[in-house]
């Protein structure tokens, strides 16, 4: 049971430090300074559509990279 508890904890700390690593530059794929919700999927982050609506704090349909950073925490 320990070793089961264990592997979970750490499973989700390796999935935290991935997207740790992540970078904005690298999720907005077409270069505009904002990444779309479809960039976010596409780069394979974790996020429902609620969760992305949730960080766009300025509600404008994308995040920027102090949004995107934020989401991350």
């Amino acid at each position: 049971m320990k070793k089961l508890i264990l592997a979970a904890a750490f499973g989700s700390f390796a999935i935290s430090s991935a997207l740790a690593e992540t970078s904005f530059q690298t999720v907005d794929a077409d270069a505009n300074g904002g990444v779309s919700y479809v960039e976010a999927v596409n780069a394979g982050m974790p996020w429902s559509e609620e969760q992305f609506n949730s960080a766009d704090q300025n509600a404008d349909g994308v995040l920027d990279e102090t949004e995107f950073k934020a989401a991350l925490l």
